[in-house]
């Protein structure tokens, strides 16, 4: 037990910062604030006002990964209604052909051999000598089943979902965190730790979030961006770009990859090698998404639409609310496609868009029922500057460990860069990375403590037996 609360300051409002912050107060031994660059709290959650699909709109996280993850259990604290979204309708279109994603596997059994390929690879079932990209692995199995470069589409789909260039991410690297989620949740007989849910509005991430949390935004400074971390002395001290300072006996940096690696924040010293390198090998693209709000539902009861377009994956953003909502689109973008849609046009990306949507409504149904649409895409918000990390090169798993390793006990760092188990980068590994490092510092601590506690014990132990000795040789003395 602490004798005197110990000062922590969080750099970052996002979900690891806030989850490190419940996990510390969460005992009565430390104080904590929390420092916010921006002038909102919640990092890469971002609700949209209801100002364009008369329902509240997810920009940022919006799925739940898994039932024994900790978002799960924060979104069913919240009240929220989740969906498997493997038992709701999708359509796919391959080559201007639509059908019923089940039925279509049946009808092309080419198809249906490449997504057995890409759920075999994405379970480990795939064994590499080399470490390739995904690029190059969906290059050599179209060679392999000596069909065209037709459905890269399929392993796309794939590296969106790391939120990464295809050309980058590395295959080796994906299946090992892939099976470190496996080894960390250990059950076998239960599928449903590596599915996806939707949640049904009104409740969605920004609220389970703020239902969770809110009552820690109090300890939040914001428009306090740091720009340096000096851990030179006993004491940290951090100055932000107003010049204002702040001390602290540890610090926990929770900055999104991206701005370590833009060098914003000047650590004195400078990182170990092993952390910099860590920086500087993982990877951290563009990501996003697109919505299209139409006149009226065009797509009936279906969820999900599945394209070998530019975008792959749209789903219906009103699937869960009332019929007359149901009149958005909303396509999740990542890589190379984010970074184009960030440049072009808001006319040139309605052409994209049209050329995606056209197979499944009609030309003319979409040039009739079109309303709006807007890109909102993470790489462009400043202290964020991307989606989120994705592994680039074998090592991945070894590099975010790096990361995450705190020095001298007094500087920590958590992040959905700094988690490996396979929820890395979901809001799971987010809200992992600060309750794990929230709780290592309370182990240093204690364990300081204990110490210091102990040495004491021990010199009254000796002190005590060198008075005895004393008063045994004054009786001695006295007896003479």
């Amino acid at each position: 037990m602490l004798s005197k609360p110990k000062k922590v300051i969080i750099v970052g409002a996002g979900a690891a910062g806030m989850q490190a912050a419940a996990t510390l107060l969460s005992t009565s031994n430390f104080e904590v604030q929390i420092l916010e660059a921006s002038n909102r709290i919640g990092g890469r959650l971002l609700e949209m006002p209801e100002n364009f699909a008369n329902f509240p709109i997810e920009l940022g996280a919006a799925y739940i990964h898994g039932h024994k993850s900790s978002n799960w259990v924060y979104a069913q604290q919240a009240g929220a209604k989740m969906y498997n979204l493997k038992d709701l309708k999708t359509l796919v279109n391959v080559g201007g052909v639509v059908h019923e994603e089940k039925k279509f596997y049946e009808i092309d059994p080419d198809l249906k051999s490449i997504f057995d390929d890409w759920y075999e690879l994405n379970l480990n079932k795939v064994k590499l000598d080399e470490d390739i990209t995904l690029k190059e692995y969906a290059r050599r199995r179209a060679e392999a089943f000596k069909k065209p470069f037709a459905y890269d589409f399929v392993f796309r789909s794939l590296a969106h979902e790391w939120a990464a260039d295809w050309s980058k991410l590395s295959v080796k690297a994906m299946q090992e965190m892939d099976k470190e989620l496996e080894d960390f949740i250990d059950d076998e007989e239960d599928p449903g730790d590596f599915e996806n849910y939707a949640i049904a509005p009104p409740v969605g991430q920004s609220q389970i979030f703020k239902k969770a949390f809110g009552h820690l935004f109090e300890h939040v400074k914001l428009n306090s961006r740091i720009t340096e971390v000096n851990y030179e002395a006993e004491k940290v001290v951090l100055k932000d770009d107003l010049g204002e300072t702040y001390s602290a006996d540890a610090v926990i940096v929770t900055v999104p990859l991206t701005i370590l690696k833009k060098g914003t924040i000047a650590f004195k010293p400078e990182l170990p090698k092993s952390k910099m390198e860590a920086i500087k090998k993982l990877e951290m693209g563009c990501g996003g998404k697109v919505f299209v709000k139409f006149k009226k539902n065009l797509w009936g009861d279906c969820w999900g639409l599945v394209n070998d377009g530019f975008i792959i994956q749209y789903n219906a953003a009103g699937y869960f609310s009332e019929p007359h909502l149901n009149n958005v689109i909303e396509g999740f973008v990542a890589g190379p496609e984010a970074e184009h849609l960030s440049k072009i046009t808001k006319e040139e990306q309605k052409e994209i868009l049209k050329k995606d949507l056209q197979p499944f409504f009609g030309t003319e149904s979409f040039d009739d029922n079109y309303e709006d649409h807007f890109y909102f895409g993470w790489e462009s918000v400043p202290d964020i500057w991307g989606a989120y990390a994705y592994p680039g090169s074998a090592d991945a798993a070894e590099l975010r460990k790096a990361l995450q390793k705190a020095i001298d006990n007094k500087l920590y760092f958590a992040g959905e860069a700094t988690d490996y188990c396979g929820y890395a980068q979901a809001l799971t590994g987010a809200y992992d990375s600060g309750k794990r490092a929230a709780e290592e510092i309370i182990k240093n601590f204690d364990l300081k403590v204990t110490t210091k506690e102990s040495e004491r014990k021990d010199k009254v132990v000796v002190e005590s037996d060198v008075q005895a000795e004393k008063d045994s040789k004054s009786a001695c003395v006295s007896s003479i």
